[in-house]
């Protein structure tokens, strides 16, 4: 993890880093000092992605982690990584008989499957744009209504995770672009 992290912190503050373990890290949305720690459920697999993403975006993190957007990017981008990992069948000790309002149908995980098989980066792709959207349907929450708190913040997450279901549960994609067209044009109702 120490390697990536520095990695990271180089991406983001452009300076290296000796210890990973510093204030800083909460300026970027994780929950303490030690980013290590908020590695739990999404495992290397989380870090990965956000390092990914840092470094074909790395305005857009800063605007996500600008102040008045009270966006955690770090934890949005591990729980985003999370959800994918579970929808897909992919996290460690998944229970059918617990899990299986959230995980995927056969025909998501067949799509999901043949992707991975042309794209072994799709994950981290499917990762990114769910990770912008999640930005912005927090804004939009946010812009309409000044009483939204980061307690509201599970709200825009569910959104998000039965948008992304309701597009990919009934349709195969041949690739990212297929995917990625279907889930921008998008235009269902998402009851939470």
């Amino acid at each position: 993890y120490d390697d990536y992290l520095r990695e990271l912190w180089l991406i983001l503050e452009g300076e290296l880093i000796g210890d990973v373990v510093t204030e800083g890290w909460l300026h970027y949305g994780f929950q303490n000092k030690n980013p290590k720690s908020d590695f739990r459920k999404g495992g290397l697999i989380s870090l990965l992605n956000m390092l990914d993403f840092a470094r074909e975006n790395q305005e857009v993190v800063h605007e996500m982690c600008e102040p008045e957007h009270e966006f955690l990017f770090a934890v949005s981008s591990i729980n985003v990584t999370y959800f994918l990992l579970k929808y897909y069948h992919l996290a460690e000790g998944l229970k059918f008989s617990r899990d299986k309002k959230e995980l995927c149908s056969r025909k998501a995980l067949k799509s999901f499957c043949g992707m991975l098989e042309y794209d072994s980066g799709i994950l981290s792709k499917i990762h990114g744009m769910l990770l912008v959207d999640l930005f912005q349907i927090w804004k939009h929450m946010k812009s309409g209504n000044s009483k939204i708190t980061l307690l509201d913040f599970p709200k825009a997450m569910k959104y998000l995770q039965k948008k992304y279901k309701k597009v990919t549960e009934k349709h195969y994609f041949d690739n990212f672009g297929s995917l990625e067209r279907a889930y921008l044009e998008f235009k269902g109702s998402i009851k939470i």
